[in-house]
């Protein structure tokens, strides 16, 4: 059984963290850094990595927006691509992101899709599709 508590604790110091990074406070890779150590702190209580970035992840009252793992530009739910469904299958992928629930489509398109087969594309679709409804960048792309 996984801890929720240290999970949803991590969360609220990672909104500071936001908070800090988007007016100005943080470098892009210092910041990158930061939530790279909420998500190993929660292996400390055997808590969720996507609890310690809820906050980024996914949007709420306190928060309209998600965040690209990459370059941390703010996603709207509409574009989000979740690359969870790739933890271990692409080397080097966390050298390239911070965390793999959110990719914006640029980063996607650049540095994600040419290192994918079509099974690995159809399995980014379905999680995509599963979190962010089957209106989102999949089927805009596509229509």
């Amino acid at each position: 059984m996984s801890c929720h508590d240290i999970g949803r604790g991590l969360n609220e110091i990672g909104k500071v963290f936001d908070f800090i990074y988007e007016n100005g406070g943080l470098s892009k890779e210092d910041y990158k850094t930061m939530i790279r150590s909420l998500c190993n702190a929660t292996r400390c209580c055997d808590g969720n990595e996507y609890e310690a970035i809820e906050y980024i992840i996914e949007p709420d009252g306190d928060n309209e927006y998600l965040r690209c793992g990459r370059c941390l530009s703010k996603v709207n739910e509409e574009e989000a691509i979740s690359l969870v469904t790739l933890d271990g299958e692409i080397d080097g992928i966390h050298k390239d992101y911070a965390f793999l629930d959110i990719s914006c489509p640029d980063c996607y398109e650049k540095y994600v899709k040419p290192r994918l087969n079509k099974r690995q594309i159809q399995k980014i679709r379905e999680e995509t599709e599963y979190c962010f409804g089957e209106d989102g960048y999949f089927a805009i792309k596509e229509g």
